[in-house]
């Protein structure tokens, strides 16, 4: 007897057994799992407000400062023509406003130059006393009225020239001090009663600022002085 090699599947349906002849439907269930809910609300209310909680502990005095650049990342054609219309009219309101300050403070300042007659009785006797850079058949070629400069590589030279009349036969000295000391001291004779006189000095780099030459006669007395300055450069 040979065996089959059939499978017999039975099922059981309601459907087929029912006797009572009413239509065969399928019950649907709900089924809710509140644990679950609670669960996700609680986790997901965590994750909100976590973190708001970790950054409000963070010490606000140890973080980087935050640099918001007000300049634009690309100049539009309008910006380019507010720029080229704005810089001129500033620029002529600095340049106005130096040359101002500049005149006003030179107002203020003191001449460079300063001459001194110390004797009313000497006004027909010392007819010319000045400063100058050069003689030209013994006469000055300039007046020196301001600051004079020198150099590492160059002195400051200068002449201090004077003009005699009516004392022929006296001598007088010319004395250079730099910053109130004697420098230099030269006796002038005079031979005539109209004499000019000069002598010179070079002044270095290292005896720069204050100097005074000075007519002196005789008797030590000083007759006329000039007050000058030497500055670096």
């Amino acid at each position: 007897m040979t065996e089959s090699n059939k499978v017999v599947i039975k099922v059981n349906y309601n459907g087929i057994n029912n006797t009572k002849n009413t239509p065969s439907e399928t019950d649907m269930v709900t089924e809710w799992h509140y644990q679950r809910i609670v669960s996700a609300v609680v986790l997901m209310l965590i994750f909100i407000i976590a973190p708001f909680y970790y950054f409000s502990d963070q010490d606000v005095g140890h973080q980087e400062p935050v640099i918001v650049s007000l300049v634009p990342t690309t100049v539009t054609k309008e910006t380019k023509k507010l720029i080229e219309n704005i810089e001129p009219v500033v620029a002529d309101n600095v340049i106005k406003s130096t040359v101002k300050k500049t005149q006003f403070v030179a107002n203020k300042k003191e001449p460079s130059v300063i001459v001194k007659t110390y004797s009313k009785q000497i006004d027909n006797t010392i007819i010319r006393s000045l400063l100058t850079t050069g003689l030209n058949n013994k006469e000055p070629i300039d007046n020196i009225t301001s600051s004079l400069t020198a150099t590492k590589d160059k002195a400051a030279g200068i002449y201090y020239f004077t003009e005699i009349a009516n004392m022929k036969g006296q001598s007088l000295y010319h004395h250079w001090l730099w910053k109130d000391k004697l420098i230099y001291k030269r006796r002038i004779v005079i031979l005539g009663n109209r004499w000019r006189a000069a002598t010179s000095k070079l002044i270095p780099y290292s005896k720069v600022g204050d100097w005074r030459v000075r007519l002196v006669d005789s008797q030590g007395d000083v007759l006329k002085e000039i007050q000058f300055k030497v500055m670096q450069k």
